[in-house]
Parts: structure tokens; sequence; C-alpha cells
């Protein structure tokens, strides 16, 4: 696992900087759907990842978000790379925007690291380990009062046809100090691992989205969950991130009328 952590937090580091060299001088930037770009920088940092991971573990397989699934020959050990998470962001030539790595053993995530360069920001856990940032080892927050809490909202849940789910999540806003919506899913994990936030609710994320950020938030002594307390997993899509102090507060709280 030395080798596997060094590897990663080398490659989020060298692919975080070819992110930055690149950004404000796009060769191209394309909707992949109505709500979502992908850029050439994109494309660039997949590459630029994946084939050091091919050079380095040829053995096994690699899941990137705008390459999907790529065939290994391991069914076991898996990488796990979303190149630039939050594009929009970074393509409108917003700082909110970051690398994220992980890597899984039989489906369970074993390691991850994220850089948030324009922030100047690398998290990075092993799991059994703890959480890190830039060298140093991170705790989530104390608070236990939701009145006293901040909560980073995803924005995919403006988008969500569930209109109990939406309710349910802007009545745990209603209860919170306040909240925030980013639009990335690394700077909700991070800051919840850094303890800057204290809750965190995302819906419709992708494994790229969730792999690293989940596993450092659970090593800074947070909680991750579903939005029904279950154990997340790989094939999980919505997730309560919370300092673990007032997880049940979220989970118990039920839809406004």
């Amino acid at each position: 696992m030395d080798k596997i952590m060094g590897f990663m937090e080398s490659a989020v580091a060298g692919a975080a900087k070819m992110a930055l060299a690149k950004k404000g001088r796009l060769a191209f930037r394309r909707h992949k759907d109505a709500h979502d770009f992908v850029t050439d920088a994109d494309l660039a940092v997949e590459k630029y990842v994946v084939g050091r991971i091919r050079g380095e573990f040829p053995s096994h397989s690699v899941y990137s978000e705008e390459m999907g699934g790529l065939e290994g020959k391991s069914k076991g050990d898996l990488w796990i790379l979303d190149p630039i998470d939050g594009t929009n962001n970074y393509s409108f030539g917003l700082p909110l925007w970051g690398v994220s790595l992980a890597y899984a053993k039989n489906g369970i995530v074993q390691a991850g690291a994220i850089a948030i360069p324009e922030l100047g920001l690398a998290f990075c856990a092993r799991k059994g380990k703890g959480a890190y940032c830039n060298g140093r080892k991170i705790r989530v927050s104390k608070r236990s009062k939701l009145s006293d809490c901040l909560v980073l909202f995803e924005s995919r849940l403006a988008r969500s046809a569930d209109r109990k789910r939406i309710r349910a999540l802007f009545d745990v806003s209603r209860k919170a100090f306040g909240i925030r919506v980013l639009g990335v899913a690394v700077f909700n994990f991070g800051f919840v691992a850094l303890g800057s936030a204290d809750i965190s609710i995302m819906s419709g994320l992708k494994v790229v989205d969730f792999a690293a950020g989940a596993l450092i938030v659970e090593e800074a002594g947070g909680k991750v969950t579903d939005l029904s307390g279950g154990k997340w997993n790989l094939g999980t899509a919505d997730f309560a991130v919370s300092n673990g102090r007032v997880h049940r507060q979220i989970l118990e709280i039920k839809g406004g009328k």
C-alpha cells in the first residue's frame, strides 16, 4: 500500500499541475448534456493519469469519468479517476474544481487522494490510517447542534425528479445555520473532512465523484451513508455526509409540506 499511496499522490499532483496550466486556454468546451461540459483539459488529464497507472500497474483495471469502464486483467484492483471534478466551474473560470483518484480492492476503497490546485490543498487518506491535508492530519468538526452547522448541497439536487427528497433536504437547510452550493463533490467531502463544514447532502453522484472523498471523510472521523443511513458502496448515488455528531438528526428530518 505504501507504493500505491506514493504513486497516487504523485499522479494527482501531476494531474493538478497539468489542469492548472491548461485553464484559461482551452482548445474546446462542449456539452456532454444540457448541464455538463467536457473540455480538452479533462481528456488530457485523464490520458496522463491512466497512462501512468497502465505503466506502473499494468494488470489493474481503471474506471474514469470520460472514458468510462476500461477492462483490465484484474477483477480485484480498480482505480477510480475523475480528471477534473467541477468541469463546469473550471471551464467558466471559477477556482472550485479538483482532481480525484481512488484505489479499491475487491470493491472496497483502500486509498484516495484529491487535489484542489487553486486553493493549494492536497488531501489523502488510507483506510485505517487517517486523513491528511498538505501533510497535516485532519479531523471533522465537533459541532453537535444542527442550528450551528454549515450544510453543503450538491447542485444536482435542483434537477432531481424526487420532490419529496428535495423538500426533506431543504428542510435540513432551514434547521441548520446556513447552506452553500459549490457545484463540486470534492469540495463538499474535503471541507467536511477539514471541519470547515459540518454536513453535505448530495444526490445523483457517480463513483468517480465520491470514491476518494468518502474515504477521506471517514478517515477524518466523519460519517458517510446513503440517505437512508445505510452503508455506502461503489454503487451508491445519494449521500449524507457529516461530522458524525449530527448525522442522526439529518436522517430523521422529513420533507416539508
